[in-house]
C-alpha cells in the first residue's frame, strides 16, 4: 500500500489569495485566470494558455449564467509560480570599495 499522498488542495479566493501573496493584486490575479485557458486571438489563431487552469476550480452559477465563486487551489498556484521562472537570479558581484571611487 502507497502511503505518500500529494498535498491536499488549499481553496482560496481571489480576495484570500492577494492577501496570501502580496506580490500578485487581485487585478493581477483575475488577469491570470482569464488567460488561464487556449483562446483565439483577432487572427483566429490559437494562443495557448498560461498553463494555471489545473489550480482554478469555478464554482456554482449565478442565474445571469456566470459562475458563483472562483476559486484557487494555494499549493497548485505556490507550483505554477514555481514552473514560470525564466532562469535563475543572478546576483551582480559587488565591487571593492576602494575601485568604487
Amino acid at each position: 500500500m502507497d502511503t505518500t499522498t500529494a498535498p491536499s488542495a488549499a481553496w482560496v479566493d481571489i480576495n484570500q489569495l492577494a492577501e496570501l501573496r502580496p506580490a500578485f493584486p487581485k487585478r493581477r490575479i483575475r488577469h491570470l485566470i482569464d488567460g488561464a485557458h487556449p483562446r483565439y486571438d483577432a487572427k483566429g489563431q490559437m494562443q495557448p494558455g498560461n498553463g494555471l487552469a489545473s489550480a482554478i476550480a469555478k464554482v456554482g452559477a449565478r442565474q445571469d449564467g456566470k459562475f458563483g465563486v472562483v476559486l484557487i487551489d494555494l499549493n497548485a498556484f505556490d507550483r505554477w509560480v514555481d514552473t514560470q521562472r525564466l532562469e535563475p537570479l543572478r546576483v551582480r558581484p559587488r565591487l571593492p570599495e576602494h575601485a568604487a571611487a
